[in-house]
């Protein structure tokens, strides 16, 4: 798995099962809840606001991704 897992987010869980279908199907369920908080934290870079608020939200969104990737392994395991 190594490095591509780490960043692989929420489907980390379905990486470490070899792509089993019931893993894939929650990494896949988890990814739409995780990707546009990331998203949003991403977009609102390019966006002219306070700095302090920009990076929060950025890091909230890095925070959800990889908290995805806890819930997906959480599944994996299970």
């Amino acid at each position: 798995m190594g490095v591509l897992g780490v960043i692989m987010g929420p489907f980390v869980g379905a990486m470490a099962r070899d792509l089993q279908s019931c893993c894939v199907q929650a990494s896949l369920s988890i990814f739409w809840y995780c990707a546009p908080v990331l998203l949003l934290g991403i977009a609102l870079q390019w966006v002219k606001m306070a700095y302090a608020f920009k990076v929060s939200v950025w890091l909230l969104g890095w925070f959800v991704w990889f908290g995805g990737g806890l819930v997906s392994y959480g599944h994996a395991l299970n």
